[in-house]
């Protein structure tokens, strides 16, 4: 049966690798832009609490990568990701900003507003800044190894279906559109296999490691896609020993709540196939 963690801070007094996805802010604010930001016109018309509440999740992110409690990786698409939807926000801060001069207000709370969005933008630069260096690298010799399991795990999640686009990975895409992206329908379909890399990555650390990793989401498809990828390895003789090192080091994905808690969704040591 799996088990309930209660919070990301517990995830880092443990002795086991972590790794973060780009949407690991709790579950309540994964889909904030779309609530709190997308049909916003000014300052004023934000909501202050919800802000400040992101502005925290985000620091707090921060706070664990700075800690050096754990291992902490962030994969490279990650980082992408989190550089992307910055820019956006600095796009829909200065969109908000042109509104105001247009209707111009000079009080404490279009101050306190606009401050806490910008806090936000700060925030998630700090952030990207500790993430790139805690981005995850294989070992130099092994770079041929890991685009392999990469590119293994991106078909499983073709094949399977294991991989969804959802609500929350669209997000960025909801925002690129409203501050002026190209944002076509066939483009949206483009995907970065953000969520493939990430599990390519815990699993790497697992087999040429021998490290077990904790994956921190609040996108349910990785879940998923860890789970397809341990069923198809385990059918597979050529990549037997890397099912062997699955049971042995699991690689586990961790789902945020709204309650700021954390459900394990997914462990790669719990598969009950005969070697």
């Amino acid at each position: 049966m799996l088990q309930k963690i209660k919070t990301l801070i517990d995830l880092t007094n443990e002795s086991t690798d972590l790794f973060l996805d780009s949407c690991v802010v709790s579950r309540e604010h994964a889909s904030w832009y779309t609530r709190e930001m997308y049909d916003r016109k000014g300052f004023l018309h934000l909501n202050e609490k919800p802000l400040e509440d992101v502005a925290k999740s985000v620091s707090d992110i921060s706070m664990i990568l700075s800690e050096n409690k754990v291992e902490v990786y962030v994969p490279q698409k990650v980082i992408c990701e989190m550089q992307k939807f910055r820019e956006i926000l600095k796009k829909k801060f200065k969109l908000m900003e042109e509104h105001t001069h247009l209707a111009p207000h000079s009080n404490n709370t279009l101050r306190r507003k606009k401050g806490v969005f910008w806090q936000i933008i700060e925030n998630y630069r700090t952030l990207q800044r500790l993430a790139e260096f805690h981005q995850f690298s294989p070992n130099h010799e092994d770079f041929d190894i890991f685009e392999n399991i990469e590119n293994e795990i991106v078909k499983i999640g073709i094949q399977t279906g294991a991989k969804i686009k959802t609500k929350v990975y669209w997000d960025n895409s909801l925002a690129a559109k409203e501050v002026g992206g190209n944002n076509t329908s066939s483009n949206q379909e483009e995907d970065l296999r953000t969520d493939e890399q990430i599990i390519a990555s815990a699993v790497y650390n697992c087999v040429m490691r021998n490290r077990p990793g904790n994956v921190v989401t609040s996108d349910s498809d990785l879940g998923k896609l860890l789970n397809a990828t341990v069923a198809n390895f385990s059918g597979r003789q050529d990549l037997k020993d890397s099912y062997r090192h699955l049971l042995k080091y699991p690689v586990k994905v961790y789902y945020t709540l709204a309650n700021r808690g954390l459900d394990l969704i997914a462990n790669s040591s719990e598969a009950k196939i005969n070697l």
